[in-house]
């Protein structure tokens, strides 16, 4: 796996051999041969090294709406990437056959892709974008710096879809040449964060505002899990937070939850449900409505 590795950015070394990671709030100091919280950046001889650069688990073309992007190039698909591993650890991950694998197990000698084999198959498949997806591309950073910039130098854009939990030194390198994100709001308690994903409210928060700033598309998503963050004063709190530190009029996709990962026996998001979680948005003063996966 080693000639698998490629120097990862965003990294501090220390006296005793350790290195800190600087790339998200979890913040990990690695000792030698450990990898991080995401599974894919490790500490290699006191270097740090991440094992997902170009290392492409899932490929595909799909509409932009898909990502989702309601109102960035509508109509048009985009070439779509992602990798391993993921630094949350969500109960309900939607797509834990990428964010809980392992390049160490079962994909083993992978092949690495260059960013212009990335930029070159956007324009072979007619896609005038590029979407790092399905897994958390923060966990990819430095693919993705290199993509993106690429891309741009041949006229295509660029979109995230992200959990946002990044530390803001990074964001600021990583969304230079991002022109459209979805960032996922997977709750909006501290206490959920903490317990069911393993991560932080406040740091996604941040880097949402700080997207923003940046005059780039923006929207949001939160995918409805029963009984987990369905309360009505969670979602006004929720639509209250954009409404008065984004705008009303960013888009924000409300959408329905099916059983995956540790919550097999929690039952699918009932129409109703989205609904009402819908009107109660717009009552706090939202705009720009979605529902998705009805």
């Amino acid at each position: 796996m080693s000639e698998s590795l490629h120097h990862a950015a965003f990294a501090s070394k220390m006296a005793d051999g350790r290195v800190a990671c600087l790339l998200c709030p979890h913040n990990c100091i690695l000792a030698d041969q450990q990898y991080g919280i995401c599974r894919v950046r490790c500490n290699i001889n006191g270097e740090m090294m991440t094992a997902s650069y170009g290392t492409i688990a899932a490929v595909h073309v799909d509409p932009v709406e898909k990502k989702p992007l309601a109102d960035f190039m509508p109509g048009t698909e985009t070439f779509s990437i992602g990798t391993l591993g993921c630094n949350f650890d969500c109960d309900w991950c939607q797509n834990d056959s990428l964010s809980r694998s392992d390049y160490r197990t079962q994909y083993r000698n992978m092949k690495a892709y260059s960013p212009r084999e990335i930029v070159r198959a956007a324009q072979n498949n007619g896609c005038p974008s590029i979407s790092y997806t399905y897994n958390e591309p923060a966990v990819f950073a430095e693919f993705v710096i290199d993509t993106a910039k690429l891309a741009h130098e041949q006229g295509l854009k660029n979109i995230l879809v992200s959990n946002g939990f990044i530390n803001l030194k990074a964001a600021e390198e990583l969304f230079i040449n991002i022109d459209a994100a979805n960032f996922d709001v997977k709750a909006f308690t501290e206490e959920v964060y903490r317990q069911r994903i393993h991560g932080a409210l406040s740091p996604v928060l941040e880097c949402i505002r700080y997207f923003y700033s940046t005059g780039k598309h923006l929207e949001l998503t939160m995918l409805i899990v029963p009984g987990v963050n369905d309360d009505p004063e969670e979602i006004r709190n929720f639509a209250l937070w954009v409404k008065n530190e984004l705008s009303p009029e960013v888009i924000v996709h409300f959408t329905a939850f099916h059983p995956a990962g540790r919550t097999l026996n929690v039952p699918r998001t009932r129409p109703d449900t989205l609904f009402a979680i819908r009107s109660c948005a717009e009552e706090c003063g939202l705009k720009n409505i979605r529902l998705g996966n009805i």
